[in-house]
């Protein structure tokens, strides 16, 4: 029989453990708070549900360590072959624009630097194979809505020096189809202080709620999820530890995960200020990615793939520790290779960091 408390009687806070504070686990502990003020900010006009105290366990020294880290920030709703729609990715980007409207809110009040930059995403053909894909995805509707087809002239105006695979001219795919794709309102997000700002708007929701918490434990490296169960008798238990889920015993084997390592650089012009970006200037996909940094901050590069990982060197991966130092120059020298091939100005850009 469920029981429902009568008016004016408290409910017992619902305790619920999250494993992984990268982007998936900070916004899922947001998420559960927010359901518990009753909505955006306890000003949704929905019924409050049951306080929730909540504890987000992460086994690095510091949110964000893992692959989120690491990763571009670059939001957008498309597959990654080009201009596909991405399964759920208008859904997830809408989603991830309320968490990040929250996180600006939270970094804006404190004065910080901008959290995002809004100057849209641009994708390269590959060949002409793939510029006359997108001719008939476009025909068919199959594409995101906002996506727009553009010349080779249209794109080298946004981008100035930009090519195909290769080095090639874009202009050579103009009698095939679109020479590029763009996505006026991608952007970019600096995850390492996104996923701190989110915590930030965790410990507000749970001020708010009586009898709501949130409790962060950095360090800990979870053994089994029957041991944290038996320890700490939590409601319930989400994972989100990405490509480290499979190391607990309970789910190896059980995902279907193939697993992927990489890097990515941080780079910036050589010499000079690195707020060196083009202010209006989209971030480029093609052979590689330059997501334009937030605040003007140079770019990141990526990434390298490295397939056949296991979960134990995904666990053992930290983004926030130097990379070594051979690896390093090994990256640098294929990555910045590459990125020349995409746009031409790169040639004068050096690294600032290795991202693994």
């Amino acid at each position: 029989m469920r029981c429902t408390p009568a008016a004016g009687m408290a409910r017992a806070p619902r305790e619920i453990t999250v494993v992984g504070g990268g982007l998936a686990g900070v916004a899922t502990c947001w998420h559960l708070l927010r359901a518990a003020t009753g909505g955006a900010g306890g000003r949704g006009g929905r019924e409050a549900s049951s306080p929730v105290r909540v504890r987000l366990i992460e086994g690095h020294g510091a949110l964000g360590a893992g692959a989120s880290g690491a990763a571009a920030g670059l939001l957008h709703a498309w597959a990654p072959g080009g201009g596909r729609r991405l399964h759920w990715g208008e859904e997830g980007l809408r989603a991830t624009g309320e968490t990040l409207a929250a996180a600006e809110d939270w970094t804006r009040r404190r004065g910080s630097p901008p959290l995002a930059r809004r100057s849209g995403v641009l994708r390269v053909a590959r060949d002409a194979e793939q510029s006359a894909r997108w001719e008939r995805l476009f025909a068919e509707g199959g594409v995101p809505a906002g996506l727009r087809t553009l010349s080779s002239a249209e794109a080298e105006a946004l981008a100035p020096g930009i090519h195909a695979a290769g080095g090639v001219a874009l202009s050579g795919f103009d009698d095939k189809g679109p020479a590029a794709l763009h996505d006026p309102d991608g952007c970019v997000v600096d995850t390492r202080r996104y996923v701190e700002a989110m915590w930030g708007c965790c410990k507000e929701l749970a001020e708010m709620t009586p009898g709501s918490t949130a409790d962060l434990e950095l360090g800990r490296h979870v053994e089994s999820l029957a041991g944290l169960e038996a320890e700490l008798r939590p409601d319930a238990v989400i994972i989100a530890a990405g490509a480290a889920a499979e190391a607990l015993p309970e789910l190896r084997g059980r995902l279907g995960l193939r697993l992927c390592l990489g890097h990515a650089v941080e780079i910036a012009p050589a010499g000079v200020s690195i707020s060196d970006w083009p202010p209006d200037m989209p971030s480029l996909l093609g052979p590689v990615y330059l997501a334009a940094r937030p605040g003007g901050a140079g770019a990141t590069l990526g990434s390298t793939k490295i397939w056949g990982a296991t979960p134990e060197e995904a666990l053992r991966r930290d983004s926030r520790r130097p990379s070594d130092e051979g690896e390093a120059r090994e990256v640098c020298a294929e990555l910045l290779a590459r990125a020349e091939e995409l746009w031409a100005p790169s040639a004068a850009w050096v690294p600032r960091e290795v991202l693994a």
